[in-house]
């Protein structure tokens, strides 16, 4: 199963290292390709862990995902759709891990 990750921040980093420490093979399709991480630690119970996934700030390259997470605020939703949007094919299940509301919410 192919799954991608749009948001590498706290949840999208750490997902995706939960599910590269499982067995999976996730990809970060990050928005800021200035933050993109082959590898990283997870730090859990004070006991880092050196985790590798792959990433790429062009979705092309990451080819379509059988899933795609999508784990942004909301107001960087927009923005994130875009990115994913090579990754989603017919198939393709999207997930969203969205926080916070947006400023124009209350408009």
């Amino acid at each position: 199963m192919r799954i991608a990750v749009v948001g590498a921040g706290a949840i999208g980093g750490w997902l995706a290292a939960r599910l590269a420490l499982s067995g999976r093979e996730p990809a970060i399709g990050d928005l800021l390709v200035g933050v993109r991480r082959e590898c990283g630690a997870l730090v859990e119970g004070g006991a880092p862990t050196r985790v590798e996934v792959r990433s790429s700030g062009d979705g092309n390259a990451l080819g379509e995902q059988d899933v795609v997470i999508l784990a942004v605020k909301a107001f960087a939703l927009a923005d994130a759709i875009a990115a994913a949007e090579p990754m989603i094919g017919p198939s393709t299940a999207l997930v969203p891990m969205v926080n916070g509301v947006p400023w124009w919410f209350a408009d």
